[in-house]
């Protein structure tokens, strides 16, 4: 690949990108979905192949529902660090039920849980992220090294690291309605 990279990548990609192909896909089966998390640079794309369900979770979160301040989103993430529950940031969120065969596409930023199906994921290579809620059984280390990531020091600055706004669009809905089981 990198020796010829001209019979794969376009001569446009190599003159803004050089001889790389920075794409990394994944295939996740998660049993019980992936917590609630946003990732600071990285975009990502899921499909959910035709595959019979095996997890216990096929409701998507993404983003916040529509008048859900900064600070009514830290404040919930500050009471699930105090009681070691989550449920109460997953309250905050839109959900979405998940039909087979769809997907969709994530900027960074955006406040997601993913379901519990297996699931091609094809995305940047970058491991960035902050989880913002699990489900139950927090603990110290689990806040220090999802949710503050050794670079953050307070929960507002983990969500100030988001993009806060983007997570509040009215045409979530649009981009789920092929995912939406009817």
């Amino acid at each position: 690949f990198k020796e010829f990279p001209e019979l794969i990548l376009s001569p446009d990609h190599i003159k803004k990108y050089g001889n790389e192909f920075k794409v990394l896909t994944k295939a996740l089966d998660p049993a019980n979905g992936v917590h609630l998390h946003f990732h600071w640079n990285k975009e990502e794309s899921y499909h959910f192949p035709n595959v019979i369900p095996t997890g216990s979770r096929d409701t998507l979160f993404l983003g916040i529902k529509k008048g859900i301040t900064k600070e009514k989103l830290i404040e919930s993430i500050k009471k699930a660090i105090e009681t070691k529950d989550g449920s109460n940031v997953y309250e905050l969120c839109n959900s979405y039920n998940i039909h087979l065969n769809s997907g969709l596409h994530l900027t960074p930023g955006i406040y997601h849980a993913p379901v519990s199906l297996f699931t091609i994921e094809v995305q940047t290579p970058h491991d960035d992220y902050s989880h913002i809620a699990w489900d139950k059984d927090w603990d110290e280390n689990m806040i220090k090294t999802h949710l503050f990531k050794g670079l953050f020091n307070s929960v507002e600055e983990v969500i100030n690291a988001s993009n806060f706004e983007a997570n509040l669009r009215e045409d979530f809905k649009k981009l789920t309605t092929e995912l939406v089981k009817k």
